[in-house]
């Protein structure tokens, strides 16, 4: 019973001091502005600040600050045959250059394209290339086929013939031969076409083979950087014959 009374007691005491506690805290915070006041200590001031409109609207036009997922568009379908090539030319490039073979061979190819765009733009004769200096110091009569239809060739293998250039007679003899073909409409001559272009529009049989042997003497005697005998003049002759007596009789028969 003395133990329970003595708990009693103690567990006042415990609760007055802690009432006591808090009725200090209370009295000393009434009093603090009066203090604060007292030691010349200034109460915070605020400030108001306004937001910079024009700021923010730059803020929003930079997209910085746009957080948003754009979606991608779909590409065409040239866009894609487009990024397709682009991807398959880098791929070529990227083994070409893989080896020290595969960088020489990309660059062999490289110059060939070179070589091929500049012949083509410039209208270059490979023949003239290669065996250019054999024409040095000829008449100016060998750089005017255009004048096919206005020249006496005549006259011209004559000169050549009395001459012994048996190979402006044999350039004389074909240019003759393309003359006549061309009067008898049997090929549409044309400045600058090939051998090849006329042989292809021949459509007589007996006229291609002494075409193409007549272009062989042509090539061979024109464009071989030696002297040309009198025994091929001879043999080019039969058959620019041959073919100016057969293009004269469709000429007769068509007439």
């Amino acid at each position: 019973m003395e133990q329970k009374k003595r708990a009693t007691k103690k567990t006042r005491k415990s609760t007055i001091k802690k009432l006591i506690t808090i009725l200090l805290l209370i009295i000393g915070s009434s009093f603090q502005p009066t203090f604060a006041s007292s030691i010349g200590m200034q109460e915070p001031v605020q400030e108001n600040r306004e937001f910079d409109k024009s700021r923010i609207d730059e803020l929003k036009d930079s997209g910085d600050f746009d957080y948003v997922e754009r979606q991608e568009e779909t590409p065409s379908l040239l866009q894609r045959i487009m990024n397709f090539i682009q991807k398959f030319i880098g791929s070529i490039f990227q083994a070409a250059t893989g080896t020290p073979i595969g960088r020489i061979l990309l660059y062999v190819a490289l110059f060939i394209l070179l070589l091929v765009a500049i012949i083509k733009i410039f209208s270059i004769d490979i023949k003239d290339v290669f065996y250019g200096s054999a024409d040095k110091g000829k008449t100016s009569f060998e750089y005017m086929e255009e004048n096919i239809h206005e020249l006496d060739f005549d006259q011209l293998l004559n000169d050549a013939l009395a001459n012994k250039d048996y190979r402006l007679a044999i350039r004389v003899e074909y240019l003759k031969t393309l003359k006549a073909l061309s009067e008898a409409q049997i090929i549409d001559w044309e400045q600058g076409r090939t051998n090849y272009e006329y042989l292809y529009q021949l459509n007589d049989e007996k006229l291609k083979q002494p075409f193409k042997d007549l272009c062989y003497y042509f090539d061979y005697a024109w464009y071989g950087d030696f002297e040309v005998e009198k025994s091929i003049y001879e043999k080019a002759h039969t058959k620019a014959k041959t073919l100016a007596d057969i293009a004269s009789r469709k000429e007769v028969a068509a007439a």
